[in-house]
């Protein structure tokens, strides 16, 4: 059931990003479809290529103050949503900042939560509560749980005594629950220096228990996890790269017709090969968005706020579509993101840009090359 509703979520983001993308966006700003909330930055991980657990303790909006941002006009057309940190789940009021989006019809179609499965009894239990109220409201529910290596190599990154055991314990006590709850369940791998020659045995045993999974490549940002510290020391060397670009030329053979993301792969594979610029399409340039706990409105994690609509006291959807901000979001385009590795939903852009994806397919060229 939950891939039918994959393969269907495919086919609507394809034929309305046809048309906002190549259309709407052309007369008019496009409202997010898409929003991630970074609910709290707190985190009971303490990964060697994020610093968001060591940000000073500084307060974060609660239950009440959600209650007064919830029907700001920016939530009016956002068909999915994203609830993330730090770890979400950390939230002491999770599951009623949860309940009162879904009440709100808020997303109209997905929610999903990003966290990294320390807590396995309290994130089985909040799965469970909030699959029911995704149920009742009639919105599918996804929540993917972070794992970066098999066994000591996840707890060398996370740095979290036996992090890989708490997190696999997770992964498997929400697969025994799934299909009872009806919720879709993912993971999500880092690939960074320590880990990128033993990927294969991370996705062997994705494989051996039917776990959905995604790699993504590390990057590095004076924002959000501000980790420009850590570039040395996870960065990929030069004995590193040859493993990384082997993995990247793996992923860029599409493996069906609606494998969008191997169009990233293969511009990954162009960029760390080759020196060549970005190609693939970022939703984040045009209907996706991020806020955060302390107010903070970002158009991608990237790069820095473009406003806080606590100190600002005006709406988000005024500092969304502010002029000066959205010509910001146009320069970044043309600057930082030719250069960016990050692979952030690429599967909603590149089918929302279809030519791309097409045009790879029949020439096995990327688009611009």
């Amino acid at each position: 059931m939950w891939g039918i509703r994959s393969k269907i979520r495919k086919i609507n983001q394809v034929s309305r990003g046809i048309w906002n993308y190549n259309v709407v966006n052309n007369f008019r700003v496009l409202s997010p479809e898409e929003i991630i909330i970074n609910l709290t930055y707190r985190c009971n991980s303490r990964c060697v290529m994020c610093n968001i657990w060591q940000r000073k303790n500084t307060k974060e909006m609660g239950l009440e103050e959600w209650k007064t941002v919830v029907d700001d006009p920016i939530f009016r057309k956002v068909k999915y949503l994203t609830l993330s940190g730090g770890e979400p789940m950390l939230h002491p009021e999770f599951l009623e900042i949860a309940e009162l989006f879904l009440q709100k019809g808020i997303p109209q179609k997905g929610l999903s939560v990003i966290s990294n499965g320390f807590m396995t009894e309290r994130v089985v239990n909040l799965t469970k509560e909030v699959a029911v109220l995704c149920k009742k409201h009639g919105v599918d529910f996804n929540i993917s749980v972070s794992l970066d290596g098999k066994g000591r190599m996840h707890e060398q990154i996370r740095r979290i005594p036996r992090a890989f055991e708490k997190t696999s314990q997770t992964i498997l006590e929400l697969k025994k629950i799934q299909k009872k709850y009806g919720f879709g369940l993912g993971s999500g791998s880092l690939i960074i220096r320590p880990n990128v020659n033993k990927m294969a045995e991370l996705e062997d045993w994705y494989k051996k228990r039917g776990i959905d999974y995604s790699f993504q490549i590390v990057g590095f940002h004076d924002t959000f996890v501000d980790n420009l510290d850590t570039k040395e020391k996870v960065n990929y060397g030069n004995n590193e790269r040859q493993a990384l670009l082997s993995i990247l030329k793996k992923y860029s053979k599409p493996s069906s017709i609606t494998d969008f993301r191997s169009y990233y792969w293969r511009d990954m594979y162009e960029m760390y090969a080759r020196g060549s610029q970005r190609t693939t399409p970022c939703p984040f340039l045009v209907d996706q968005m991020v806020i955060d706990c302390m107010g903070d409105v970002y158009y991608c994690l990237s790069a820095p706020a473009v406003g806080n609509f606590l100190q600002e006291k005006r709406s988000i959807a005024a500092i969304y579509k502010d002029p000066l901000n959205l010509q910001k979001r146009k320069g970044m385009a043309s600057k930082e993101c030719l250069n960016c590795n990050s692979g952030c939903n690429v599967n909603a852009a590149i089918a929302s840009d279809m030519k791309r994806y097409l045009w790879f397919r029949l020439t096995g060229k990327l688009w611009g090359h």
